[in-house]
């Protein structure tokens, strides 16, 4: 069935069809859209659509909403999870759900549940971009989150606002924009960006958790809140272009976290970001630029090792392990200077300077065991050192 034109009803009743049920002008239903468990397909295709009502599109045949610049607003929120849901529109709710499964774009798509209450969430499955863009919004009330399966095909990624927002699964894009949310927006699984991953001067979290998550360009981090790159030491973060954070509250570590490309630079924190290291973790990759760390503190029997044995830059502030705990201890390896700026100690194990192109520990030195294996030039403790 095709409806060519506009049509305007209170109720649009779709029981059941063979192929599809085509609405290519205006759709206006004033009191809802129903739909029935049958293996059709519906597709609203008109430039300007109001659905009163919750819609659950029950049909197994596919959902096509939008085919390019369109809007398709359902009042009371809408659900489609029975079969693919193809989109290509400015799909709204007014402080309702939107929930897809699978999810295709055929063009530009932007979700939003315009949220007043936590309860508008907006959830989706797995979504195949096909290289075309998606904006995900529910406002900034918190609690009206956003969860997303997964995301594969590049094109840009925005998180416009949310209140909290979760990628359960890998999420592969050219551009991914964070620009607000109220608490965190985490990436559970493998994070590949192939342009550019930016963030707003917010006051949101960013966690980036998966096990191996290639990051590029120059990634700098404006938002506020706390920084989490890395919950286990096996995960691996590498910025191809290099990486700031210093902007944000804190910053957590863990695995190796990196930097590729010629000589970028990698800052880690300052004096208003201190940096947990929270389990075994490595700062360097391939890139030469300066490593710097703000102040560091090691969870209980971690090892924080800075450089790969190239020619990197090393600067660190201090350096304290958790007290009461399994010591933890701190390598250096780098074939370029290194200036230990602040105080090294706190149930620290063993301090290793593997190599060097020259080392200054500028304040205390404290530690279980202190390993000199090589160095070019001078190995300088102008602080004391102290060797139990």
């Amino acid at each position: 069935t095709t409806f060519a034109d506009t049509v305007a009803a209170a109720t649009v009743a779709l029981t059941d069809t063979t192929g599809t049920i085509a609405f290519n002008g205006n759709l206006t239903v004033t009191t809802a859209l129903t739909t029935a468990s049958e293996d059709y397909a519906v597709s609203i295709l008109g430039g300007s659509n109001t659905i009163a009502g919750t819609t659950t599109f029950s049909n197994t045949g596919g959902v096509t909403l939008g085919n390019g610049g369109d809007t398709v607003a359902f009042t009371a929120g809408v659900i489609s999870t029975a079969s693919t849901t193809t989109t290509s529109a400015t799909i709204s709710a007014t402080n309702a759900v939107i929930t897809f499964g699978a999810v295709t774009l055929a063009g530009t798509t932007e979700l939003d549940t315009n949220a007043a209450a936590n309860s508008a969430d907006l959830t989706l499955g797995a979504v195949t971009s096909g290289g075309n863009n998606l904006t995900l919004d529910t406002s900034a009330v918190a609690g009206a989150a956003i969860s997303v399966a997964s995301f594969a095909g590049g094109g840009v990624l925005t998180i416009r606002d949310s209140g909290g927002t979760t990628f359960a699964g890998t999420v592969a894009a050219a551009t991914v924009a964070l620009t607000d949310t109220t608490g965190t927006i985490q990436f559970s699984d493998n994070l590949t960006v192939t342009t550019a991953l930016t963030t707003a001067s917010q006051a949101y979290l960013v966690s980036i958790l998966g096990s191996a998550n290639v990051i590029a360009g120059t990634t700098t981090f404006l938002n506020t809140g706390v920084v989490t790159l890395g919950n286990a030491g096996g995960d691996s973060t590498t910025f191809t272009a290099g990486v700031v954070a210093t902007v944000p509250s804190a910053l957590n570590i863990a695995g190796t976290v990196a930097a590729n490309t010629s000589t970028s630079t990698m800052a880690l924190g300052d004096g208003d970001t201190n940096v947990a290291v929270t389990a075994n973790t490595t700062v360097g990759g391939a890139a030469t630029g300066l490593i710097d760390i703000g102040d560091a503190t090691l969870v209980d029997g971690a090892t924080l090792t800075v450089g790969t044995g190239i020619a990197n830059p090393i600067n660190l502030d201090k350096v304290t392990g958790t007290a009461s705990g399994a010591v933890s201890s701190l390598t250096i390896n780098t074939s370029g200077l290194v200036n230990v700026a602040e105080a090294v100690g706190t149930d620290i194990g063993v301090v290793t300077l593997t190599q060097s192109g020259g080392t200054t520990f500028a304040d205390t030195v404290a530690a279980v065991t202190v390993t000199l294996t090589d160095t070019t030039g001078t190995i300088a403790f102008n602080g004391n050192l102290t060797v139990t």
